[in-house]
């Protein structure tokens, strides 16, 4: 398994931050996926006021890894700040219960 994991600095905690963050829960819950992000799995985790993001991606081999990364470089979420890290790491252990 492997992850993808997106850092974002400079967020603004305005109505487009907040319409923006309830986009990506719907999407999340209704099952659909952008192209390219089929098969991925997530975690978004905010930090405090204006603070930073971190967007971790989780794909079950190198190449969902590379179509995944691919699809994720060309969005532009609105209010969500700038990309400012993208790293990849391989997934040791992996519990959800």
């Amino acid at each position: 398994m492997r992850a993808r994991v997106a850092t974002f600095a400079g967020e603004a905690r305005d109505a487009d931050y907040d319409r923006e963050i309830e986009t990506i829960r719907s999407e999340v819950r209704s099952g659909e996926r952008p192209p390219g992000l089929e098969d991925a799995k997530g975690v978004l985790i905010l930090s405090g006021e204006g603070g930073k993001r971190l967007a971790i991606t989780l794909f079950d081999d190198d190449e969902g890894l590379r179509r995944g990364d691919a699809a994720l470089n060309e969005m532009t979420p609105v209010g969500m700040g700038t990309r400012s890290s993208v790293e990849f790491y391989d997934v040791a252990v992996l519990d959800m219960r």
